[in-house]
């Protein structure tokens, strides 16, 4: 039996890191492997219901509010435990903390799995990534973007942000079952999932939607999710008048279901690792408009148009009617295609467990 500890530096929630991380688990092969997940925090009831049938949930000190704190009670964890594996999931080469204190403890097999393209602390990352990756055994990223960012020349597996295709497919029964829920009837729903965090920049994504919404006053923008930007998004909904046409909806565990009431898919991220959310809304069907600032391996279909920011919100705007315009089948069956791009989580799944296994 094999004792796994999987790390992810943000605790555990209902963002993509953690997304990725129960996707991957739950359609693992867990024989022969003993799940550990590591937390800190109050957890959501939501998220305690999804891993407690997958593993233990460990809490330790908050990572970034007690620094010192989180460092004593992962040495304290690592060694009562004698993990096997440390699986850390993170953004950059801060990583190295995890790596040094796992190493310091005996850990053989040491993972770091990479999850985005950018960084709010890039003198830090460029400092700490070389020596968190000469560290750790094997090194993993969500795409050759991320890959490529964070571990240049390094070697490093890919394992793709997968999903379990059939539960995102389109249904007419969701389709009415959560527009009654958010109030819509023949509005034009664009829909929007992801943290209230600089990246996924929902300033600009409102200044889109209040153009859109002068042209198309017949339509609502539906926003799922919550962060540190939540409030401040609030505001200028209410500044600009659009209270009515905007539902806030929060963190959601359903969001699979949510799709479907959806129109089209809105993403004008300023960087992105590769994200879940493009995968899963095109498998629904839905088309989808995104910032060419998303990595391009996220496009299985043609239902996905890129635009560049920097061509404004006016113009971002026009697209949109564009797409309103045209007529899409929700009905159609991209499993095949999307599973060919290396997003169908059983056979991505099967590689993280092989490397589980691995001898070090």
């Amino acid at each position: 039996m094999k004792k796994i500890l999987i790390s992810p530096t943000l605790g555990l929630d209902l963002e993509g890191i953690t997304s990725v991380i129960y996707n991957y688990t739950k359609a693992m092969d867990r024989s022969g492997l003993e799940l550990s997940f590591l937390t800190y925090g109050e957890l959501k009831p939501s998220v305690r219901e999804r891993f407690e049938p997958l593993g233990e949930i460990l809490f330790v000190s908050d990572r970034k509010q007690s620094t010192l704190g989180y460092v004593k009670d992962y040495v304290a964890l690592l060694r009562e435990r004698s993990f096997d594996v440390v699986h850390i999931n993170g953004n950059s080469g801060t990583m190295l903390i995890e790596v040094l204190l796992a190493k310091l403890c005996g850990v053989k097999n040491v993972m770091v799995h990479g999850h985005s393209t950018r960084t709010n602390h890039p003198f830090i990352n460029q400092i700490l990534k070389y020596p968190m990756m000469w560290l750790s055994q094997t090194c993993i990223a969500c795409s050759e973007a991320t890959g490529q960012w964070l571990y240049g020349r390094h070697p490093y597996v890919l394992l793709n942000n997968a999903v379990e295709l059939d539960q995102f497919r389109y249904a007419d029964a969701l389709r009415e079952k959560y527009r009654k829920e958010f109030g819509i009837g023949e509005e034009f729903l664009i829909g929007h999932i992801g943290h209230f965090t600089e990246p996924k920049n929902h300033f600009f994504l409102i200044d889109v939607f209040a153009a859109f919404h002068a042209l198309q006053p017949h339509s609502k923008l539906l926003l799922i999710s919550d962060g540190p930007r939540f409030v401040q998004v609030q505001e200028k909904v209410a500044r600009l008048g659009l209270q009515d046409a905007v539902i806030f909806a929060g963190r959601r565990s359903d969001v699979a279901g949510i799709y479907s009431a959806m129109d089209l898919f809105i993403l004008p991220s300023c960087w992105e690792g590769l994200p879940l959310v493009m995968v899963e809304a095109q498998m629904n069907g839905l088309p989808l408009l995104v910032s060419d600032a998303v990595t391009k391996v996220a496009k299985c279909t043609d239902r996905v148009t890129y635009k560049p920011l920097e061509d404004g919100a006016e113009s971002w705007a026009e697209s949109l009617q564009k797409l309103q315009g045209k007529t899409f089948d929700r009905r159609m069956d991209y499993r095949g295609v999307i599973a060919d791009k290396g997003f169908d989580i059983h056979a991505e799944a099967a590689k993280l467990r092989s490397l589980y296994l691995k001898d070090c």
